[in-house]
């Protein structure tokens, strides 16, 4: 193979004067060329190795600008605009009365209502339809009985302007019993209360008893108190007989619910609905 030095040495292009160089400054030219073309290959695998890396980092970048879309927020519930009309006044015709005296015809209550209208529990009054304290009534309603043996009922029914206003009275009695399992009543006998385990249909409800202490192991006068919630309306009912003892109360008490039912089923009127 021919040496291409001495080619170069030798070579002319058509009667075109040359001035050949010599081979070792030829030799020493190529090395520099090969040294530069490595250098600008090596510089030029680094610029594309940034711009592999750069790539992804631009991408995301452009994520965080204005210009792109942005991914919806998280959807949060929608508060309801519905609101809960409450009955402010008791229908006209409302049954209160119904089944309290097995067919005879109730007494109407005055607009003051007597006995069951106020609850007051060792000298402190837990409940009142006719007055602010505790917690004020919007309107109230009652009827009363008495038979003609020592025995009488009555019930009170009272609105609240909502539902949680009518469980703050609910909730100052049955306060007021637990703080006072033994009144000593100032006059008399000492009055014993003691609450119940009964279950009214209704959203909230207790049931307890109040008897005098005549002697140890004594016990008559017997009142069986029922307060039941439904909605924004309150139902107190009472119920006394002159007995007393443990046999009474059982009786009493399943007597009075079965008594109590109808109402406490037309209470439903009262109970929360969504108005506009």
């Amino acid at each position: 193979m021919p040496d291409p030095i001495e080619e170069l040495q030798n070579f002319n292009q058509q009667g075109l004067h040359v001035n050949p160089l010599s081979a070792s400054e030829v030799r020493r030219r190529g090395d520099r060329m090969r040294r530069r073309n490595t250098a600008l290959a090596a510089v030029g695998g680094i610029a594309a190795a940034v711009i592999v890396i750069a790539t992804p980092l631009a991408v995301v970048a452009n994520h965080d600008t204005d210009s792109s879309p942005s991914l919806p927020p998280a959807s949060q519930p929608t508060p309801s605009t519905d609101q809960t009309a409450w009955l402010q006044k008791i229908p006209a015709g409302f049954p209160l009365a119904e089944g309290l005296s097995g067919g005879e015809s109730p007494g109407h209550l005055p607009g003051s209502g007597p006995a069951v209208a106020d609850l007051t529990f060792c000298g402190v009054s837990t409940w009142s339809a006719t007055s602010d304290a505790p917690v004020k009534a919007v309107d109230f309603d009652g009827v009363a009985f008495r038979g003609e043996s020592e025995d009488s009922r009555s019930r009170v029914l009272s609105l609240y302007v909502d539902d949680t206003a009518a469980q703050r009275a609910l909730d100052a009695i049955r306060a007021g019993v637990e703080a006072c399992p033994q009144d000593p009543n100032g006059s008399g006998a000492p009055l014993v209360l003691d609450v119940v385990p009964a279950d009214l249909a209704a959203d909230d409800s207790i049931v307890f008893t109040q008897q005098s202490q005549m002697d140890v192991g004594l016990l008559a006068d017997l009142t069986v108190f029922q307060v039941a919630r439904v909605g924004n309306a309150l139902y107190v009912a009472t119920q006394y007989t002159s007995a007393g003892g443990q046999q009474v109360v059982d009786a009493e008490v399943q007597r009075m619910a079965g008594l109590s039912a109808a109402v406490l089923s037309d209470m439903s009127i009262f109970a929360a609905a969504p108005g506009s």
